[in-house]
């Protein structure tokens, strides 16, 4: 190979190279709030929009959403949910899921049990005591760029509503550094409070509790015959 063209080869793999670093909105280029402190992340957040998953269909979605975070140990927090069904007043639904920390502060994953498979939830922006941004992604795209059905995010406010220039800012977070398509957002309602006064238990957990009932007094029926 001649000297001219082993040096064009050279600066296109550099210039592909260099193109690559700087790709706008891939993950791995996506920080954590800096100097996250867990501790002052903990406590009640109201949601205020969220992106959810493609197979949830519209009228099964909540309103008077909101979360407890409670640190549990130092790698374990419990995430207490509650939310209203919507076009339903006489109940809130309440579950509790998980989130673990990493080796990077404020990069966290959730699990809905403490065993179960993980998925990233990383805390990217937050004053602690007003709004913060968790963001997720769940499918890459070979580039590095989330795939457009794979993102998880929720903004999250310390009171039900945000003023209208915090919600600016932050919306402009979410388009310019982390790359999402506004429109994927639902809103979330915030009108009356959820609490475990006025909540049911999770259906899938019921569910699971009355089977596992039926089953032990089935055994315990044969024991005794």
């Amino acid at each position: 190979m001649d000297r001219r063209r082993y040096i064009y080869i050279q600066m296109v793999i550099l210039i592909f190279t260099e193109y690559q670093a700087v790709t706008p909105c891939k993950v791995a280029n996506i920080s954590a709030q800096e100097n996250f402190q867990l501790g002052k992340f903990m406590g009640k957040w109201y949601e205020i929009k969220y992106i959810p998953l493609t197979h949830i269909p519209g009228e099964v979605l909540w309103t008077d959403y909101q979360v407890t975070f409670t640190q549990e140990s130092q790698n374990l927090v419990s995430m207490y949910d509650m939310g209203r069904p919507k076009r339903t007043d006489e109940f809130c639904k309440e579950s509790k899921h998980y989130l673990h920390t990493t080796d990077v502060p404020g990069k966290l994953q959730h699990s809905r049990g403490i065993n179960s498979t993980r998925s990233d939830r990383c805390v990217v922006l937050t004053d602690y005591n007003n709004y913060a941004v968790q963001y997720g992604c769940r499918e890459l795209l070979p580039d590095g760029r989330c795939a457009p059905g794979g993102v998880d995010s929720w903004v999250w406010s310390r009171a039900w509503t945000l003023p209208v220039d915090t919600m600016v800012m932050i919306d402009d977070f979410l388009n310019t550094t982390l790359c999402i398509n506004m429109t994927t957002y639902v809103p979330n309602v915030n009108e009356k409070e959820c609490s475990p006064e006025t909540s049911a238990a999770d259906v899938n957990y019921l569910a699971t509790s009355v089977i596992y009932l039926a089953i032990t007094l089935s055994v315990v029926s044969i024991a005794f015959e």
